[in-house]
């Protein structure tokens, strides 16, 4: 489940319900719809009109406790469904925490603190994600995640932020044995990272590194930087970041891959909001970058959250001169 799931800072109150709570236990879901059409204007992948519906649900369980000791304990999972890879539903994320005031350990998959952000505000999804096809939304997820993985996670809250470390021993997803005895390629991945926020500034930044698998791939070690930085006042909020990728090969029209992103929302009033956001996207060798300009509005029913989101991609795959754009209506409810 990745970090997509809420419309906008200032509709989080308007769309999200408090889950049922059970004693210590909380029952958590929701269910997302989105409808998208994209086409191009490049003759061998040209689309007209070409639509989609899709469809994701989820459901989750959380349970929180005072231990013994004066420490606290929080576990939970979640089921998903409508993903690509899995013709039912799969446990997406699962975690125990154990925390004493502000530091706190933790075991799981898709969970904790992570990079895995575009870092600027946005309108509901952001535009890489609702784009049409591209170079950005092919290699926005380069190299693996500790985060999607198995890893032990740590961190320490401090005023206005948090320092974290995750580090996932195998690169592989918990999507087939639910014991540490099955078979793995390996190649471990260890992400560092601060966040932090102080009189309305914000700022990300931190670093991921990628071991090669013990019986494949095709670099030595990959890594990640990315950096991001804020401004809210009122309602209105701006931000850019920067991510670079170097897998760490020789061939250099592939392995390296940079993006750059800037964007601003406004929160006309508590139920509807606008967002621009922008992007540059290159790998390797490219002498031209592609070009994505998103504009989103987003709205709240008192219930369901609705987002409309427009985007044109020039320059996509870097070739110069092929355009594309991209149209998505997406829906989200909580409970």
């Amino acid at each position: 489940m990745k970090n997509k799931l809420l419309i906008t800072t200032a509709l989080v109150g308007s769309v999200a319900f408090a889950g049922a709570s059970f004693a210590e236990t909380k029952l958590t879901g929701n269910v997302e719809a989105t409808y998208k059409s994209d086409s191009r204007d490049l003759a061998a992948d040209e689309k007209n009109g070409k639509s989609a519906i899709g469809m994701e649900t989820n459901i989750g369980v959380v349970h929180t406790k005072d231990l013994d000791n004066g420490m606290s304990l929080k576990a939970g999972m979640n089921l998903e469904t409508g993903n690509s890879t899995d013709a039912q539903a799969t446990s997406d994320v699962g975690y125990i925490e154990v925390s004493n005031g502000n530091f706190s350990v933790h075991v799981g998959q898709d969970y904790g603190n992570n990079l895995n952000t575009v870092g600027i505000p946005t309108v509901g999804d952001d535009y890489i994600d609702a784009s049409a096809a591209s170079l950005a939304t092919n290699d926005k997820d380069k190299g693996e995640e500790a985060h999607d993985a198995l890893h032990i996670g740590i961190a320490q809250k401090f005023e206005g932020g948090v320092a974290f470390i995750n580090y996932a021993p195998s690169s592989q997803k918990n999507d087939t044995s639910g014991d540490s005895s099955t078979a793995d390629a390996g190649g471990s991945i260890t992400e560092i990272g601060v966040k932090a926020s102080f009189e309305g500034v914000s700022v990300q930044l931190g670093q991921q590194e990628d071991k090669q698998d013990v019986d494949g791939g095709t670099t030595s070690e990959a890594k990640q930087k990315f950096i991001s930085v804020g401004y809210s006042a009122g309602p209105l909020s701006v931000g850019a970041a920067r991510r670079t990728y170097d897998a760490g090969g020789t061939n250099t029209s592939t392995n390296d891959y940079v993006n750059k992103s800037y964007g601003v929302t406004y929160a006309v009033n508590d139920d509807l909001s606008v967002g621009l956001q922008y992007g540059e996207a290159s790998e390797g060798d490219d002498t031209v970058e592609e070009e994505t300009t998103a504009l989103s509005v987003g709205y709240s029913l008192g219930g369901m959250g609705i987002e409309f989101t427009y985007a044109q991609v020039d320059n996509i795959g870097a070739a110069s001169g092929t355009n594309g754009d991209g149209f998505q209506i997406r829906t989200i409810t909580k409970f």
